[in-house]
Parts: C-alpha cells; structure tokens; sequence
C-alpha cells in the first residue's frame, strides 16, 4: 500500500453485479488509504452496499455522487464497471456531464466495460485532449473470482498510467496486465472469448464424435483426453454436460452466467473489431459465429454455452442466414450483460 497516496480520491462508476465485489475490495482493502467516491444508477442499491460494508468494518471513507460532474471534479482515479455499450459511450462522451469530456488534466479513467476496441480507441483519443488517461481495462473471469479479486484483467493506454493505478487495481483484481496501447485489452479480452466459444464448439463436436463411435464411458474418455495434447479447458468444464445433452436431446441445458447469447455478443465483438480480414480468412470464428446464433435464434440465450452442442450441423453449412443477419460489428447496447454494471 506504500505505493498508493494516502489522500488519494478514487471513483467507482457503475455497483451492479461486477461493479459491487470491486467496490467491496476496496473499501476494505484499501482501509484509509483513499476516499472512495461512488456513483451508481442504481443509487438506493449501492448506498445500502456502502452501509454495508462500513457497518462491518471498512475503514474507507465512502461518499454517494449522484452526478458525473461532481466525480470528475473530486477524484483522481475513476474506475468504471458500466453495463453495455451504450451505456458507456453516454457516461464516458455522450452525455453534457460525461467523464472524459469533462475529464480533468492527470485524471486516469480506468474502464472495465466490455466494449469494442474502436469504441475503446476513440475513449482514449477524447482523454488524451484534456490532458487525462484512459485505460481500457477488459475483465475476464466470474463472479465468484470478482468476490475473490481473482479476476483477469487486460489493460490497454498509456503505460505510465497503468503503473500508476496498478497498486489500486491490485487491491480488488490481482491478476492485472499490461497489453500494450489503446484498444489493447479491448482486443485481449475479444480475442479470449473467442477462443472460449471457438473450444466449446470443437468440445461439442469431439463429445459428438465419441458418441457416434459408440464410447460408454465417456468420462473416462474426458479423463485421458485430458492428458494428451489435445487437452482442452472447455472439454474440461462442459464435457458432462455436453455428453448429457447428445445422450438426451430434449434435455434442457442449465442456465449459465457464461451463456450462448453472451458468448455470441463477445463473438460479434471480436468480428467487429477485425473487419480487415473477411469471413474466409477466419473460418472457425465464422463457423462458431453460425453455431451461437441459430442457438440463441432457437430460444436457448440464457442457457449454458454446451446447448451449441445442437447446432453444429447447421452452423457448417455456408452463407447461413444467422451469420449475415448479426452483421461484422454490434450497434452500441447490442447484447446481454456481459461482466459488467
């Protein structure tokens, strides 16, 4: 805590499901360190978690904002958990009393929306005109690693911001890098999830695959596939699952926080964000892109992302509807909450 500034004023726009562990991280470990300033749409739900957390026992000293304008006069370092998009673009530039149009000169706006690396970029570019910082600082991880502050969090900006932040950063997320410039941990966190949604697809065909060969025992299958190089973390943690669902069609998947809808909004998130490469240069993501939508089209959204396990006939076929329906990049505020506030 040496390298954190005793009086220092640190904002947190945004207590909802994300925004809420981080706010609880600090206020108790940060103890009298700083002032913590909140803002919050949600005023009445993130006053009752600050009296909360000062009746058992943080030592922080916590001040309710009901307005932008008076965050960016008070604090130093403002971190951000907002819910979409939409959200973000009105709070950080759409709005008279927005955050980096109205950003003070040495500010640092630390920015754990899930967002679009352009969006990002141009966050970033507004900032750097009034002399402040903006850092998009992408989360990846659950809620119960949120509590923990065991979350993984890709941090793109200027580097002597991050530096400066990380002792506060750390203090409610411990697993905090450096990606390099502005849009960067947009861009990591695009491609993580990509990669995430990619593997459960290649998950769903080999649990398909075994069970077209005849396997019984396809845990111990999961087991020793486990052990070779074709070993995989989305096998590892949907593999019941996925076996239970090809065993039992009308099965109905369990509802998931890391769900098919939210898995395809961070797919249309990665697309949008590589629009130099056309759909053939990336044929997996284009292929798990088909695989997401005609799930999230057949009702099953809010369900665990091992439901695709049902749609990876259609998803190969090629110019499915689904695909060019979604377009290459979201509009702002398209898709389900996504770790954020």
């Amino acid at each position: 805590m040496a390298a954190v500034k005793r009086s220092l004023n640190v904002g947190m726009v945004g207590a909802g499901r994300i925004g809420s562990p981080i706010l609880v991280n600090l206020a108790f470990k940060a103890r009298n360190s700083m002032y913590l300033q909140v803002h919050s749409r949600s005023r009445t739900k993130a006053a009752e978690l600050v009296d909360k957390v000062q009746r058992d026992g943080a030592q922080v000293a916590c001040r309710m904002h009901d307005k932008y304008s008076t965050m960016t006069k008070w604090c130093d370092v403002i971190i951000a958990c907002l819910k979409d998009e939409e959200a973000q673009h009105a709070v950080m530039l759409g709005r008279p009393d927005a955050l980096l149009t109205n950003a003070r000169r040495g500010q640092i706006i630390v920015d754990h929306t899930t967002t679009n690396v352009n969006l990002s970029r141009e966050c970033y570019e507004v900032a750097h005109r009034r002399g402040a910082a903006y850092l998009d600082a992408a989360l990846s991880g659950s809620l119960a690693q949120a509590r923990s502050g065991m979350m993984t969090s890709m941090v793109g900006g200027d580097k002597a911001a991050y530096q400066r932040v990380v002792p506060i950063m750390r203090l409610y997320n411990e697993n905090t890098h450096y990606m390099g410039g502005p849009g960067s941990g947009s861009a990591a966190r695009a491609i993580a999830q990509s990669l995430q949604a990619m593997h459960t697809v290649a998950a769903a065909e080999a649990v398909a695959m075994a069970d077209s060969m005849g396997f019984e025992d396809v845990d111990n299958l999961l087991q020793v596939l486990d052990t070779t190089p074709g070993a995989s973390a989305m096998l590892r943690r949907h593999g019941q699952t996925l076996t239970r669902l090809v065993r039992n069609p009308d099965e109905i998947p369990p509802e998931a926080a890391s769900n098919v809808d939210s898995l395809l909004h961070d797919l249309a998130l990665a697309r949008g964000s590589s629009t130099s490469l056309p759909d053939s240069a990336l044929p997996v993501l284009t292929t798990t892109r088909r695989a997401f939508a005609q799930a999230s089209q057949a009702g099953v959204g809010g369900m665990d992302a091992a439901a695709v396990v049902h749609f990876l006939e259609g998803a190969a076929g090629e110019g499915n509807e689904a695909t060019a329906a979604s377009g290459n990049e979201p509009a702002l505020g398209e898709g389900p909450e996504v770790a954020d506030d």
